[in-house]
Formats: C-alpha cells, structure tokens, sequence
C-alpha cells in the first residue's frame, strides 16, 4: 500500500479508531511487508518506512540504563487506542496516562513493550533516556504514525551511528533512491512541492510531482507557510538520513 492511499486509510482509521471507546483495539489488518519501523537509541530517533521512502523521522524517548529499550527484530503485535496503564491503575483517556492516546505493541517477549505517548505535560522527555524501556513518542507524532502501521509490521531497534537508509539496505530492505553508504552530511538539496503539513509540528510533509516527502523544520521558522501553496525546500540530510530543512522561498 503506498502512502497517498495510506492517507486516506489513515484519515478512515483516525476517525474509527475516535468510535472505539477506552481500552478497544483497532481492526487488524494484513501484515505490509513493505513497511519498516526503524527505532535508533544512537539517535534517539523513530523512522517509519513505507514502499522504500521515509515517511516519519521523529524524535523518541527510550528506556533508562537500567532498562534499555530490547534491541532486536521484533514486530507490531497490537494497537490499542486508549490503553490503560495496568500498574498505575490508570484508565486509558485520562491525560495523566504515561502510555497516551495510542499504543502499538511489540512482540519482545517477556515483558509489555510497545511504541505509545505520554501523559500530558511530559513533552520534556522526548528525546531522553527515561523510559522504563518502552518506546515514547510525542502525543501528536503517535496519532499521525498510528493509522498507518500495521499488525505485523517488523520494527527494528538498533544502536548505530549509521543512516536510516544504510540500517534499512543491511537488513534486506529494498530502500529506493539508496545509493551510498555514506553517513556524513552531503550537500544540500532542493525540493520543489506543495506544503501538505502542520508548520507547528517537528516535521511537514511536501507533495512533489512524484510522491510525498518528509521533512524536519530544525531550527527554521515555518509559521508563514501556507497549506496547498507550492514552495522551494532547502534540505540537507540529518545523522539519521532524515530531510532537515536549510530554507524556503515562495
């Protein structure tokens, strides 16, 4: 399933997944073998592929030394909205729930792993190793990842200082455009599209001629972009393969 028809599921599932009430789990659907989710505890950072493209790079808290984030190959066994957080006898909903809104769980045995959100005021600890080993992504991230995973999609979590791109071609995944394995920042590049995003968000999506891409705003001022109008994207490439954007004209 590519991503323009992923949007519209998502925008299905986002407003299925608002009737199902505290604690219901989502329909499963069929495993995506084109899908990867890519968790890097060198970057504290969370990739989600889909058809071979990037779609999502977004920052993440992981667990604390004394309980690491599992490293391994592992899949998404659930997703539940609304979770309640068992040990703190906390209902799902309620904003002081650690887990969020949304909660994808993981096969990692021995223990309740999975990717969620966090209770709300606890933006400060994205980025941070916090966690009790889960993995926590902000509230609004979670909601935009949420509608396009799938039961059975393989999540890897790594600790490298490679790229997204080159973790992604060493574990047998066709990444498309992938053309070198180098890490170090290349020069920049321009990407000529239709602003599709959230300017108040970490990262925005632009729709070029060909399909949709991901970038991250860094430290850029983007509150005077407009929704649909056709911009100039300055970009060059993060330590974790992502788009960083340098500038942008009209």
């Amino acid at each position: 399933m590519n991503f323009k028809s992923l949007t519209i599921a998502g925008v299905l599932a986002t407003t299925l997944f608002g009737l199902t009430g505290q604690g219901a789990s989502a329909a499963t659907p069929s495993p995506a073998a084109k899908d990867l989710i890519i968790v890097n505890d060198f970057y504290n950072k969370l990739a989600f592929m889909d058809d071979g493209y990037i779609r999502f790079v977004e920052p993440v808290a992981m667990g604390k030394e004394v309980t690491k984030t599992p490293i391994g190959t592992w899949k998404v066994t659930t997703k539940v909205v609304n979770r309640p957080y068992y040990k703190g006898h906390i209902k799902g909903g309620d904003p002081r729930n650690p887990l969020g809104n949304r909660w994808l769980g993981l096969s990692v045995p021995g223990g309740a792993y999975g990717i969620h959100g966090h209770a709300v005021g606890n933006e400060s600890s994205i980025g941070k190793d916090v966690s009790s080993g889960c993995i926590r992504l902000l509230n609004s991230t979670n909601v935009k990842l949420f509608p396009y995973v799938n039961i059975g999609t393989k999540v890897l979590i790594v600790n490298s200082p490679k790229s997204f791109q080159q973790i992604a071609a060493d574990n047998k995944y066709t990444v498309k455009g992938f053309t070198s394995a180098q890490t170090t920042t290349p020069a920049t590049t321009v990407l000529t599209g239709k602003f599709t995003g959230h300017a108040d968000s970490n990262s925005f999506e632009v729709k070029t001629a060909s399909r949709y891409e991901v970038i991250q705003r860094g430290n850029v001022n983007v509150k005077s972009l407009q929704y649909g109008s056709t911009y100039k994207f300055t970009v060059k490439k993060g330590p974790a393969g992502q788009n960083v954007l340098v500038s942008y004209t009209k």
